[in-house]
């Protein structure tokens, strides 16, 4: 099973999220912070990153840049629980983004992340 980083600047979405990402068996780690990002990235193997889009301190797409970085070939998921017309706009500037609205369901979350993890990495 893959290895994910989730990174929310809210620590309960993102330890829910982790939670429902164990059920499946995928080994996980979760971060809020630019420092504990760079921590999991330089101690850890991951295949794909799951990001908030919307985050006070670094955004999603810089988080994605940052990891793509210390991780080519990286492959990232955002997530937002911002109004669906906000993201989508952003990602027709990102093109060819994979995105899941928040709150999601169980069922969705596997979803997105099998499509993710099959599909090439975006570059940001």
């Amino acid at each position: 099973m893959a290895t994910i980083l989730v990174v929310d600047d809210e620590r309960s979405i993102a330890d829910v999220t982790a939670s429902m990402l164990r059920m499946r068996g995928y080994t996980v780690y979760t971060a809020e912070s630019r420092q504990e990002i760079l921590d999991i990235l330089m101690e850890h193997a991951l295949e794909l990153l799951i990001t908030d889009v919307v985050m006070p301190q670094i955004g999603g797409v810089e988080v994605a840049r940052l990891c793509q970085a210390m991780k080519p070939g990286l492959r990232c998921l955002f997530m937002s629980g911002y109004q669906t017309q906000l993201v989508n706009k952003k990602q027709e500037l990102l093109g060819g983004v994979h995105f899941i609205q928040k709150p999601f369901r169980l069922a969705d979350l596997w979803l997105a992340v099998d499509k993710v993890l099959e599909s090439e990495p975006v570059q940001f």
